[in-house]
């Protein structure tokens, strides 16, 4: 009689055990028909390249050797509690970048690059983002390649219309956002060019967006 018990119990559990396993590789396989393999290559080239960006700029010592977006000083502070990239930000800029802004010239250059570190308003980091202007990357978008790294480098991971991806590349919420600004080059947080007659309303909105 036990051993009949014993058996009644051990085959459900058995039974769970085979179709959960099954169930597993099902998911993993839907999972990969929602991510077209040209996507899921263009993430990761995006990936690569944010990567190797991230190399560039530790080794090129930015906070050192970087000029601060002229006209900001460390931790100034963000448009309030829905400013996207925290509440305190120090934005570093090459030199080629630099110049554009100085001289403005209305537009980037490609090789142009900006790097926002992203603050509480303790000063604790919590994310760096980066734009580079690139020769022949994402043309109908200025040539921006846009990234967000953890504090340590590594690319943070987003939600982006029910998919979860690295934040590299043409990231979906970086140019809806910095599209507003297309004439002048996706840019906030100050004008490239000179101002013009009826530009004053125009350049305080921008200041009110970092």
């Amino acid at each position: 009689m036990k051993g009949i018990l014993l058996f009644l119990l051990v085959i459900p559990l058995a039974i769970n055990f085979i179709f959960s396993g099954c169930a597993k590789p099902k998911k993993d396989t839907e999972a990969k028909k929602d991510r077209p393999p040209e996507m899921v290559k263009e993430e990761s080239k995006a990936e690569d390249i944010a990567n190797t960006l991230w190399t560039t700029i530790q080794n090129e010592d930015y906070r050192e050797k970087w000029n601060m977006w002229p006209g900001k000083k460390a931790f100034y502070p963000g448009t309030g509690p829905t400013e996207p990239h925290g509440i305190l930000l120090t934005t570093y800029v090459n030199d080629i970048a630099h110049d554009a802004i100085v001289n403005k010239k209305g537009q980037m250059p490609y090789g142009s690059t900006i790097i926002k570190e992203n603050y509480t308003k303790n000063r604790r980091i919590i994310s760096i983002t980066v734009m580079q202007k690139r020769e022949g990357y994402a043309p109908a978008k200025h040539n921006w390649f846009w990234a967000q790294y953890t504090p340590g480098g590594k690319v943070m991971i987003v939600e982006e219309h029910g998919r979860t991806i690295k934040s590299a590349g043409e990231i979906g919420i970086c140019i809806n956002c910095h599209g507003k600004q297309q004439n002048n080059d996706y840019i906030f947080t100050s004008p490239l060019r000179n101002e013009v007659p009826g530009d004053e309303e125009e350049n305080r909105d921008e200041e009110k967006n970092d």
